[in-house]
């Protein structure tokens, strides 16, 4: 049949072409030979395609990559001859070893890698196409259908799809360009099938299958594989933004060595995403239809293939984009705002009566899954303010206001609520209710279940809160306690948690007191007014009342998820931050108006450096809530931390002029800073301590942190209060060369750092180690059990840290793994990031790693911001050389970088001097 080629028997056959066994005659070896049919060689775009995967493939050489030793025409027939590879496909995993199918998710990763290095897109990626040798190693065959982003000209229309329903990504289904990202969701879709046994989603059609790609939620894995539920997460992600970023870190994730491609490995670019309402399909006999036209069109553009043939070819349905646990959702049909209702009396302790009043309903609005509801902070931030309710109702984005009065004369109240349409002002449903402190739950319930009715929506079943339960003459006094912690400073706190602990005491709470229970607890914790674990011992304890009493409410869910945060925060440990995370998203599948699960989501995800899904959490959050500080401030970290330092600082100073008196303001010289704005910084920092309130403003050590490229404005730390004084003291001995007292490095991170560093430079490592045992008395080390894979952020920056005191460490080996598994994690960070700690720690790793080349990558990421983010590692606060010094003045490159950074520091000086005229006499 093809002249050189003996066929000893057939392989396999698809729609368009057969696989024989056959031997290559001039060399003597068995190849594996692939010919297409004969009517589908004498079609022009197939046999194009067909030879295109010779071209691609043959450009392709890579262990785990199919090798392609000729092709060509002879007579009616196209072929292609390749390895032969007996040991079957990875198929033969399905349901078997999960540390063998992680060597062949890794072998996979690594030739995608090369090809994605390479500008080429597979498209096609599923067991079938994936071969084991003999000696256990896998390899990816089959290119027929990928795509070369160096090829100007597609071999079918625009509105062409192609692959395999079962694995293709969602943006592969809308016909849309893809990039690697979409192999990479090919890849989990793969993962899950391997572990399963099947793939995540099944019809009775390819459209069935594709609707599902883009709409259904994503697959969760039994709980025997629940430690491969974060990879697959990241992996399945509608949105190819929150994928992984490339091949190496689904490699680095699944603990291989990442690649080390051609040309650096390629980060697929962002890409426009536009979340939408997935396409509704209520209606079977409608569906059937549609499916039934998608069939045809199937047939008319590749007949054969449900018959077993290797692609699909179909016009691309026109369908946006579905939302996932990774998106911000789309706004629901019926909205309606929860304003704080009037007190028309004024009686001691009502207005905290009437927000509680109005919380307590807001909260059962909110829990409707078909219901917009804007955060108690987004809504009572009209509490004060006179304005047209249809002003209130497009500042809020809805379109109902429920607006009310409370009324006190003697023990009686008078409770009166009004839904009013936006539109038109009219009002939909009035109503007053007479009643005495007993009656409270019924009238708030009322109240909910009769504006859920009126915009047809159902409120659930949900536990009794605890309004409800509490004796009446108690009712009064939880709901002022619930509406003085709306807005609680740190001063008021212990008085009110001891309220809510004495309510709890008497078995009448219900779910939402151990809700406020965890989160006031958890801010007695991370301020410093309660131990660790005695708060993590407390939260355990109403966490388990909680799960005994309310089992299967959503409540249980979102303590857990607080539990385990503040464990995480106590721990350091990744694997209670993720499940912490997924806690989160559990909420909001079921509470999706909650500000408090996307916030709090989004401040976790960052701590595991998945940028994307911090993004999108803390937008979701500012969407749910714009009104609230803490969703401002997490969406600024999280911009930050993805290197949109531009964005991050915009972020910050619309929080300031929104909410000036909140902590969050007091951060904005950090992030003007880590942008490079220094001048600025300092600026804000000047005019923050000469107000009323210099306690509130930035910690003095990362004032002086600022003010190290200038020191004649060292003066201003003087207008702090005495109690600032270990620090400026501190810092000043440190530029005199001398080593401070050890509890100096408990005044603040960047004072342990800074005083790390100078320990350092002067070699005296047991006064370094002392500082680093005072700063982290928490932190998990590495000298014990444990590995860097397992640590977080801070915990991390600990190891480095000690790493840099210790050259010759007991145990070296040990250290070299555990700084490779660091730089597997810190490769996923962009070179350019904020705030300062994760520069700090990403540039240690690296340079104690000796990889030179992430080092000058990511110090040229950060050069033009702030030298401050970096210097560190050249220079301690005294001037001297830091013992890392040497291997980066080694590099020709580090004099640009130095010399871009005195111009920076001259620029800002430049700028200092023109604000602020008196820098001079100021010393």
């Amino acid at each position: 049949m093809i002249p050189g080629y003996r066929i000893v028997r057939e392989l396999g056959r698809g729609g368009m072409a057969t696989v024989y066994l056959a031997v290559q005659e001039s060399l003597g070896r068995e190849v594996a030979l692939k010919v297409l049919d004969a009517s589908f060689a004498a079609d022009a775009d197939f046999a194009e395609r067909f030879l295109r995967e010779a071209r691609i493939a043959g450009g392709l050489k890579h262990r785990n990559l199919l090798p392609v030793y000729d092709a060509g025409r002879t007579g009616e027939y196209l072929f292609l001859a390749m390895e032969f590879v007996p040991g079957g496909h990875a198929g033969d995993l399905r349901g078997g070893d999960p540390d063998e199918i992680r060597r062949c998710l890794i072998d996979i990763a690594a030739g995608l890698a090369y090809a994605h290095a390479k500008g080429v897109v597979h498209r096609d990626i599923k067991p079938e196409n994936i071969l084991c040798r003999e000696d256990g190693s896998y390899l990816l065959a089959d290119f027929g259908i990928a795509r070369s982003t160096q090829t100007t000209r597609e071999l079918t229309g625009p509105q062409a799809v192609l692959g395999t329903p079962s694995y293709m990504s969602p943006e592969q289904w809308r016909g849309e360009a893809v990039d690697g990202r979409s192999d990479l969701y090919s890849l989990g879709i793969l993962a899950f099938e391997l572990l399963t046994g099947s793939t995540p989603f099944h019809g009775e059609s390819g459209w069935a299958i594709g609707m599902q790609q883009m709409n259904a939620p994503r697959p969760r894995l039994p709980q025997a594989l629940s430690s491969w539920q974060p990879l697959l997460d990241q992996l399945l992600a509608i949105d190819p933004n929150a994928r992984f970023a490339s091949a190496n870190e689904v490699i680095a994730a699944l603990g291989g060595k990442p690649e080390a491609t051609p040309k650096p490995a390629v980060a697929f670019p962002q890409v426009p995403h536009r979340p939408t309402t997935p396409m509704p399909m209520r209606n079977p006999l409608a569906q059937n239809r549609i499916a039934a036209l998608f069939g045809l069109a199937l047939l008319l553009g590749a007949i054969g293939y449900w018959l077993g043939s290797e692609e699909t070819l179909a016009p691309a349905p026109v369908i946006e984009p579905p939302q996932t646990e990774h998106t911000v959702p789309p706004q629901p049909t019926e909205s309606v705002a929860v304003l704080p209702f009037r007190v028309l009396s004024s009686q001691v302790g009502d207005e905290h009566f009437a927000d509680g009043l109005s919380e307590e309903i807001l909260s059962s609005l909110a829990a409707i899954p078909e219901l917009k509801v804007p955060g108690r902070t987004s809504s009572f931030a009209w509490k004060e303010k006179t304005a047209d309710l249809r002003e209130i109702a497009t500042a809020l984005g809805v379109a109902h206001l429920l607006e009310g009065s409370v009324r006190r004369a003697g023990p009686q109240l008078r409770i009166t609520a009004n839904l009013i349409r936006a539109g038109d002002g009219a009002t939909i449903w009035s109503q007053s209710f007479d009643s005495d402190a007993e009656d409270i739950f019924a009238i708030q319930n009322e109240i909910a279940i009769v504006v859920a009715d009126r915009l047809a929506v159902q409120i659930g079943a949900r536990p009794l809160p605890t309004l409800a339960r509490l004796p009446a003459a108690q009712r009064a006094s939880y709901l002022e306690t619930v509406g003085a912690l709306r807005n609680l400073t740190s001063a008021g706190l212990i008085e009110r948690v001891q309220t809510l602990r004495e309510f709890e005491a008497t078995g009448d709470g219900g779910p939402d007191l151990y809700v406020r229970l965890h989160l006031a607890i958890a801010h007695l914790a991370r301020n410093g007014m309660l131990a660790f674990d005695i708060a993590q011992q407390e939260q355990q304890d109403y966490q388990r009342t909680l799960a005994a009493r309310f089992a299967g409410s959503v409540e249980v869910l979102l303590g857990e998820a607080l539990l385990v945060q503040t464990r995480g925060e106590a721990s350091n440990r990744i694997s209670e931050h993720e499940r912490a995370l997924l806690l989160f998203r559990q909420v909001l599948e079921r509470w999706p108006n909650d500000p408090l699960a996307a916030t709090q989501a989004a401040f976790v995800a960052r701590t595991l450096l998945r940028h994307a899904e911090a993004l999108e959490y803390s937008r979701r959050a500012v969407a749910i809530d714009p009104e609230d500080p803490s969703a401002l401030y997490a969406l600024a970290n999280a911009q930050g931390s993805a290197g949109q330092g531009d964005a991050a600082v915009t972020t910050m100073q619309e929080l300031v002029r929104r909410f000036p008196d909140t902590p969050y303001a007091a951060t904005l010289a950090l992030f003007l800073a880590g942008n490079g704005n220094i001048a600025d910084a300092i600026m804000v920092d000047r005019d923050c301590l000469q107000s009323t309130r210099p306690a509130g403003c930035a910690a003095p050590i990362r004032l002086l942190r600022l003010l190290r490229f200038d020191a004649r404005a060292d003066a201003m730390l003087r207008l702090r209060p005495e109690s600032s004084r270990l620090a400026v003291d501190g810092y000043d001995a440190l530029r005199r060369g001398e080593l401070p007292e050890a509890a100096y490095g408990r005044t603040s991170f960047i004072a342990l750092m800074e005083a790390v560093a100078e320990a350092a430079a002067q070699q005296r490592h047991a006064q370094g180690l002392e500082y680093l045992r005072l700063g982290w008395p928490r932190e998990q080390t590495l000298d014990g059990e444990g590995s860097a894979e397992q640590l977080d952020m801070r915990a991390s920056i600990a190891f480095v840290s000690e790493a840099l005191m210790r050259p010759d460490p007991p145990d070296a080996e040990r250290r070299k793994r555990n700084l490779k598994a660091l730089a597997r994690t810190v490769a996923a960070m962009p070179p350019a990031t904020m705030p300062y700690p994760t520069v700090f720690w990403a540039l240690g790793t690296e340079i104690l790693s000796g990889n030179r080349d992430a080092v000058f990558h990511r110090l040229d990421g950060a050069a033009n911001l702030n030298p401050l983010l970096w210097q560190h590692w050249v220079l301690s606060p005294s001037g001297l050389e830091m013992p890392t010094a040497a291997f980066l003045r080694a590099d020709a490159r580090f004099a640009d970088l130095w010399k871009r950074r005195e111009d920076l520091i001259e620029r800002e000086r430049t700028r200092l001097k023109q604000l602020w005229p008196e820098i001079e006499a100021v010393d």
